[in-house]
């Protein structure tokens, strides 16, 4: 493998790490948000509950 091919290769390692990365923060960031909904009608419900 020649030294040009290698960067070639170095780079295509380094574009699909990226892409990982970005799908797992994408993954992490719904779950976040479903975490946040429910926390969010967790806490509605207490409200209409204590106001019973």
């Amino acid at each position: 493998m020649t030294e040009k091919d290698q960067k070639a290769r170095h780079k295509e390692i380094a574009s699909a790490l990226s892409q990982i990365s970005e799908q797992e923060l994408k993954k992490r960031a719904k779950e976040i948000e479903k975490e946040l909904d429910r926390a969010i009608a967790d806490q509605l419900e207490a409200r209409v509950l204590g106001s019973s």
